[in-house]
C-alpha cells in the first residue's frame, strides 16, 4: 500500500511503496467518499466537491497505463464532463504514455539508488463545472 504524507509546504506526496493508497484529503474541497471501479482489482473512484463552486470531481489512480481511466469514462458515461490526466504535476488531456513510463523507470531506478524517493500518483479524471478542481488537485500531488 502507498502512504500519503503531508510535507512542510502543505503538499501531499505519494511514497513509492504505496501504489493503491490515494489522497484521502485535499485541503480545500470535500471528500464525498469512494466507489469500487471494477469488481476486481486495485481501481477505486475517489469524489470531491468544492464547498462554494458549483463543482465537482472523480478521481482514480493509474498505477501501469491508462486502463482505469477507461473504467473511470465507463462507470461515469457522461460526455459533458471534463476528461483528461494530471501526470507530474501538469494536466494532459490525453495519456501523456511515454511520460508516465519515463517518470516509472527514473522512479525505480532512484528508488534503488537512494531508497527515498517519492513517486507522485498519476490520476484519471471526471470533472463537472466550471471550478478548476483538476488544477487544485494537481497542486497536492508533486
Amino acid at each position: 500500500m502507498n502512504k500519503i504524507v503531508k510535507s512542510s509546504q502543505n503538499k501531499l506526496q505519494v511514497s513509492l511503496d504505496t501504489e493503491s493508497s490515494l489522497v484521502s484529503n485535499i485541503p480545500g474541497l470535500i471528500n464525498l467518499g469512494t466507489v469500487p471501479a471494477a469488481n476486481t482489482g486495485p481501481y477505486t473512484i475517489r469524489g470531491y466537491r468544492h464547498p462554494t463552486c458549483p463543482g465537482s470531481i472523480a478521481i482514480l489512480p493509474l498505477y501501469r497505463n491508462a486502463e482505469g481511466s477507461h473504467i473511470l469514462r465507463k462507470k461515469i458515461n457522461n460526455n459533458r464532463l471534463r476528461f483528461g490526466f494530471l501526470v507530474n504535476g501538469k494536466i494532459y488531456s490525453t495519456f501523456p504514455q511515454f511520460t508516465f513510463a519515463f517518470q516509472k523507470t527514473l522512479t525505480a531506478f532512484l528508488h534503488l539508488t537512494t531508497n527515498t524517493v517519492k513517486a507522485p500518483p498519476a490520476l484519471a479524471f471526471a470533472e463537472k463545472g466550471q471550478c478548476q478542481l483538476a488544477e487544485k488537485i494537481v497542486r497536492y500531488t508533486l
